[in-house]
C-alpha cells in the first residue's frame, strides 16, 4: 500500500500497472482468499485514507496486484462522470466483464478512460 501510493506520485498510472502485473496462472482463482484479502485492504485503507473523496485508486491497484497473482485475470478501469459543475472519477476491476470486488455502484455511471490490460 505505501508503495503504490507513492510510486503514484512519481509514475505514470501505465507504467505502475505494468509493474503490478504478474503472470496469469500462478494462482488457483481462490474467490475466498481474495475476498479476505480485499477485506483487509479496506480495513487498512480505512485507518489510513488516500483521499478524502475515496481510495478507490489505491485499493484497485492493490486488488489488481493480489487477484492476479491468485490467477484471476481481472481488468483495471479507470473512468469519470459529470458531477454537477465538474467531474467525479473512479477506479474499479472487473473479471469475465463483470465488477469484481466492487463495494458500489458508482462504475456504472463512469465512462471509460483506461482498460488495463487493453483488450
Amino acid at each position: 500500500m505505501i508503495w503504490i501510493r507513492f510510486a503514484l506520485k512519481f509514475v505514470k498510472l501505465t507504467t505502475l500497472l505494468a509493474w503490478l502485473q504478474p503472470r496469469i496462472g500462478s494462482g488457483r482463482e481462490d474467490e475466498e482468499c481474495v475476498a479476505k484479502m480485499a477485506y483487509y485492504t479496506d480495513a487498512l485503507l480505512g485507518m489510513f485514507p488516500a483521499n478524502p473523496k475515496g481510495n478507490c485508486l489505491p485499493r484497485s491497484l492493490i486488488l489488481f496486484r493480489l487477484a492476479r497473482l491468485e490467477g484471476f485475470p481481472v481488468v483495471f478501469h479507470c473512468g469519470v462522470s459529470r458531477s454537477g459543475s465538474g467531474l467525479d472519477g473512479h477506479a474499479w476491476l472487473t473479471h469475465i466483464e463483470q465488477p469484481f470486488l466492487e463495494n458500489s455502484s458508482q462504475h456504472q455511471s463512469m465512462v471509460k478512460t483506461i482498460s488495463f490490460p487493453a483488450k
